[in-house]
């Protein structure tokens, strides 16, 4: 059963650049290159910017200023759980 609709976060309506995963993405990758093998973090934190971004243009994301907590969050579940 779906929660009531006043439950539901709506979707972000404002324009939100794309600027913070690009500026979140190096220490994120720096991060992830201290995890693991470096072209591998490299491979992950590309694969998380890439998530972020499509989250983020579909409306996924409720609170788009928290962009770089998210996309950290997403590089560490692709580094633990690599995606297909």
């Amino acid at each position: 059963m779906l929660p009531p609709k006043s439950d539901v976060p709506a979707p972000v309506t404002t324009r939100f650049a794309p600027d913070a995963v690009y500026r979140d993405i190096r220490p994120t990758r720096a991060d992830l290159e201290a995890r693991s093998d470096p072209e591998v973090a490299r491979g992950h934190s590309s694969d998380a910017a890439v998530t972020t971004l499509e989250k983020l243009r579909s409306g996924e994301i409720a609170h788009p200023e928290d962009m770089g907590g998210y996309l950290y969050r997403v590089a560490l579940n692709h580094l633990r759980n690599p995606p297909p």
